[in-house]
This record gives structure tokens, C-alpha cells and sequence, in this order.
């Protein structure tokens, strides 16, 4: 899943053209946009094809609260000047556009040498001006913020917000006689996991519910440690996007809640980060699927089957995790669940 802010600045035709690298009344150009829908096809561990576009709510920007800030960074990761915005316009005419033009009008002063341009949406709270300190605050201070997460948290809306994260690497602003400088793109990551539990076109057996066995109920808005586009973006899907989770200290809750039923057989959550690796069982984040007994022998009463965060070897013991694996930010988690139906005695 794929959320990507490209930038590029420019001028009204109308004004004289300065001199290259010192723009007058410049405009700053911000296109939002989701990349395309992955192809069909792949393996059981990581598809082919493009990254999700994502969908609903997983791209939605609180445009009418102004949860949004842009800053420019040096390459010691300390602050330059945040970029102020005008206007924000979303391309699509639904509240949960997967695309927008932000805009930021007459930046006088030229931002010369390397820059990073770190992006935030959705965030419940950001730095105020005054600890915002040219020189002194860095990247780590910006992003060392966290969010509140319960169960209602998962009901994507206008109201429940995924905050979102992106950092590109460091550039110049190139600015050409025409007052145009192409900033490129941020890639955004959001800070939920997704992750769906599908039933099999075959399985006899309805799903009953599908519950969540211990969460976070905090977890950072950005990712710990990341001030650059290449600690991220690697354009795989095995090594995208963070190989490690952030989490907050003392927010585990044993606690087990129910996914939500988006479609009949397909059940969905959005869950903060979790660590699940070198941890015993009774501590990873895992899966209660209960299905229904009334498929092949009606009345029989199925029991609750644990799904842990990890590949499994369909050939050998599709029941038996193999490899258990963290619950990291921005990645879908996919799992296809079948009830082998009992035989029936003739």
C-alpha cells in the first residue's frame, strides 16, 4: 500500500522571470496521488505486480481541519523553515479522494543548498511554532509523537484518521528561469497495519467471527529512526517499507476484539505495530477465526482456531505457523482460511 505526495513549484506566467535560484513570489505545488491497483497473480508470501492503491479511508487527508504540515530539513536533519499552506483541493469528488493539489503561495525566499522535504497528515496534535527552532529542532523531534488506538479507531472516517509519514532524501532545488523547481515525490506511510482474513471460495464452512488476541493500544505516527526516503522505499515488496516496528513502552493489552465484517466471508482490521518475533505465544499478536458448524454435519460445533502472524506451508501442515513475523506499519496482510469439512458416514 502506496500513498505518494510529488512537489513541484512554480510562478505566475504573468511575473517577470528572476534570476535562476532566486525566486520571486513563488507558488509550491503539492500532487497527492495512490499508485495503481497491484496485478493478479503472485505467491502465497508476496504478490506480483504494483503496490495497492488502498481503499475507503486509507487514503483520506482531514483537509477541513488543516491536519496536514510540510518542512524543509538540512541534511543534519535540522529544521530549515516549515512550508506553510494555502489550499488544499482534492482531483476526486468523493470525501475519501485518493488524490489532491495542495497549494502554497509566494514563498519569497529562496531554500538553496540540500534539503529533505518531511510530510505529516492526520496527526492528533504537531509542534507548535515556538518549539519549532531553525537550526536546533531536528527530524526526531517533529515526528516523536504518538496515537491513541481502541477498536472504534478501526471504523476509517472522516473522524478516525490513519496519521501518515513521508521523508525524501536530500536535494537542491533546482530553480530554472522559469521560477520551477521539481521536488519529485514523497512516498507516505500510514500508520496502521491492514490485515484481512478472507474465507476460501471452497471452505463448506461460513466464518462465525474473527477476533484479535492482544494490540497496542499506542503506537508512533512515523516510524522511529527514518529521516530519509531510502530508509523506507526500496521498491521490494520483501524489504519495503520499515524492517523494524516503533512502539511506544507500556501499551500491550491482552485484551481480544472482533474484526469487522466489510463484506460477507471477508473480515477486516486496522491494528497499531506489534512485535511478534523471539516472543512465546502467549505474547505475539494473533487470530481467533470461529466457524460456524453448519456446513456438511448441521449442529456440529466447531471450536476457535488460533492464526498467528506468520507463513505457513500449505503442502506440509497448513495448521502449523512456520515463521512468525512482526505486525509492521503500511503493510496488508492477506490470509485465506479453509475448514476441511468432516466425512460423512453413509
Amino acid at each position: 500500500m502506496l500513498l505518494a505526495l510529488a512537489l513541484v513549484s512554480c510562478s505566475d506566467s504573468g511575473t517577470p522571470d528572476p534570476e535562476p535560484g532566486i525566486p520571486a513570489q513563488a507558488s509550491v505545488v503539492l500532487r497527492i496521488t495512490v499508485s495503481n491497483s497491484a496485478g493478479a497473480g503472485g505467491s502465497r508470501v508476496t504478490p506480483e505486480g504494483d503496490y495497492d492503491r488502498g481503499e475507503g479511508y486509507e487514503n483520506y487527508i482531514d483537509i477541513d481541519g488543516g491536519n496536514f504540515r510540510f518542512y524543509f530539513f538540512g541534511t543534519d536533519n535540522r529544521l530549515i523553515a516549515p512550508l506553510d499552506v494555502d489550499a488544499v483541493v482534492p482531483v476526486e469528488s468523493t470525501s475519501s479522494s485518493k488524490t489532491y493539489t495542495v497549494y502554497s503561495m509566494q514563498m519569497d525566499e529562496a531554500i538553496n543548498g540540500q534539503v529533505k522535504i518531511v510530510a505529516l497528515a492526520n496527526w492528533p496534535s504537531y509542534p507548535a511554532a515556538a518549539e519549532l527552532r531553525p537550526g536546533v529542532t531536528t527530524i526526531d523531534d517533529i515526528v516523536n509523537r504518538t496515537y491513541e488506538f481502541t477498536p472504534a479507531s478501526m471504523e476509517l472516517s472522516s473522524r478516525n484518521l490513519v496519521p501518515l509519514y513521508g521523508v525524501t532524501n536530500a536535494m537542491t532545488l533546482d530553480y530554472s528561469a522559469g521560477n520551477t523547481a521539481d521536488i519529485g515525490t514523497i512516498h507516505m506511510l500510514r500508520a496502521f497495519a491492514k490485515v484481512e482474513v478472507a474465507v476460501n471460495d471452497k471452505c463448506v464452512y461460513p466464518l462465525e467471527y474473527v477476533k484479535l488476541q492482544r494490540y497496542n493500544t499506542r503506537g508512533y505516527c512515523a516510524p522511529r529512526g527514518v529521516r530519509r526516503q531510502d530508509d523506507y522505499v526500496h521498491n521490494s515488496y520483501d524489504q519495503d517499507y520499515t524492517a523494524e516496528p516503533s512502539i511506544p513502552e507500556g501499551c500491550e493489552s491482552a485484551e481480544t476484539f472482533s474484526f469487522m465484517e466489510v463484506t460477507p466471508g471477508r473480515w477486516l482490521a486496522y491494528i497499531p505495530e506489534y512485535r511478534n518475533v523471539g516472543r512465546p505465544d502467549n505474547q505475539r499478536c494473533r487470530m481467533l477465526v470461529k466457524f460456524k458448524g453448519n456446513g456438511i454435519d448441521a449442529g456440529e460445533d466447531l471450536s476457535e482456531d488460533i492464526l498467528y502472524f506468520a507463513v505457513y506451508n500449505l503442502n506440509t501442515s497448513p495448521s502449523v505457523p512456520q515463521t512468525h513475523f512482526d505486525v509492521l506499519r503500511n503493510v496488508w496482510y492477506k490470509f485465506t482460511v479453509n475448514k476441511n469439512a468432516a466425512p460423512i458416514v453413509q
